[in-house]
């Protein structure tokens, strides 16, 4: 991320996609959206490929961690399966919801990239507590 501060993730990937895209208008609109919904909208129609999409999203991962309380909360769930509950977003998400009886049973989960993610960096950064 070099010295580039970001005020959350989403923000960090969508100006890394924009600027990936060749797109340095939205990159400088994403920088100032006011929320992370807003950036993710700006950039909707770009793409990346899958492996990118991964190496970027955790690049802004890891830095979230490196954060005192973020870190604690993420090794908080100790060896727990970590899950993005989004109906709409296979690629990051399960495909549930989280009050659905489908997010019980792992034959029904999509490919939840957010989850598998997360449970990597806190991996990490159990080896490196420990």
């Amino acid at each position: 991320m070099g010295n580039r501060v970001f005020p959350t993730v989403e923000h960090y990937y969508t100006t890394r996609k924009a600027e990936i895209n060749s797109q340095p208008d939205l990159a400088y609109r994403v920088k100032t959206a006011v929320s992370p919904l807003a950036a993710n909208i700006i950039t909707k129609q770009l793409t990346m490929d899958p492996e990118i999409k991964l190496e970027v999203m955790k690049i802004g991962l890891v830095a979230k961690f490196q954060v005192p309380e973020m870190k604690k909360a993420l090794l908080a769930t100790g060896d727990k399966v970590l899950l993005e509950a989004a109906v709409r977003d296979p690629f990051w998400g399960c495909g549930c919801t989280m009050s659905s009886k489908e997010i019980l049973h792992k034959d029904n989960w999509k490919e939840n990239h957010m989850g598998k993610l997360l449970m990597g960096i806190r991996t990490d950064l159990q080896k490196d507590s420990g």
